[in-house]
This record gives C-alpha cells, sequence and structure tokens, in this order.
C-alpha cells in the first residue's frame, strides 16, 4: 500500500489548505450566520472529499482492497454532496442525497484507517 503520505507535495499542501480553509469557513457560519458561508463549506466539503478519494484511488492498487475501497467511497461521498446541494435550487430536493454523502464519507475514512492499520 502507498499511503497518502506518498501523494505529491503540492496535492499533500493543497489539501491540508482545502480543510483549514473549509473549517475557518465552517465555524464562522455560526457566528456571521450567512447562507453563503453554509454554501461555501459545503461546496468546500466536497471538494476536498473527491480530492482525497482521487489521491486514494491513484495511490491505490485498483484491486478489491480498503485503500480503493477508502478511494472510491470518499468520491462517491464528494459527489452526493453536489448531489444534494444542486437539488436545493430544483422543485424536488433529495435530502436522502447529504445522509448518503456523509455515509459514503464516513465508509471512506473508516477504511483508509483501516488500510493504514493493516499495512504496519
Amino acid at each position: 500500500m502507498r499511503p497518502l503520505q506518498e501523494a505529491p507535495d503540492w496535492a499533500q499542501r493543497l489539501i491540508l489548505g482545502g480543510i483549514v480553509v473549509y473549517f475557518v469557513i465552517w465555524i464562522a457560519t455560526f457566528s456571521v450566520d450567512s447562507v453563503y458561508l453554509v454554501l461555501a463549506s459545503e461546496v468546500l466539503f466536497g471538494i476536498i472529499a473527491i480530492a482525497i478519494g482521487a489521491i486514494l484511488y491513484v495511490q491505490s492498487a485498483r484491486s478489491i482492497d480498503a485503500l480503493t475501497a477508502a478511494g472510491v467511497f470518499l468520491m462517491i461521498g464528494g459527489v452526493l454532496q453536489f448531489v444534494f446541494l444542486v437539488s436545493q435550487f430544483t422543485p424536488v430536493p433529495v435530502p436522502i442525497a447529504y445522509s448518503l454523502a456523509s455515509l459514503f464519507i464516513f465508509a471512506g475514512i473508516g477504511a483508509y484507517v483501516y488500510a493504514v492499520w493493516i499495512a504496519r
């Protein structure tokens, strides 16, 4: 297994920066109460999930293993996050997409932790 730490430096910095900005925006939403900040944090959440998932998938052996599953689950969760966001601006919103996005992202994080744990 090639861990996430073996990703290119620019990708690691970009992901770390995105995560820091996400948490800054997310915390700001509690004090500012802006719909735009909430939307920005939700969009950034989806982008980060897709980016980390793509890096994990590229780093994996692309076989049926925990690292490949982690990458796929994170990418699916990120895409479902965007399905939820886009559906909010349509006549028929899809609220289950938000729950499914969270479920897939948690599964992806769990699969990554498992992949790192079994590699040791």
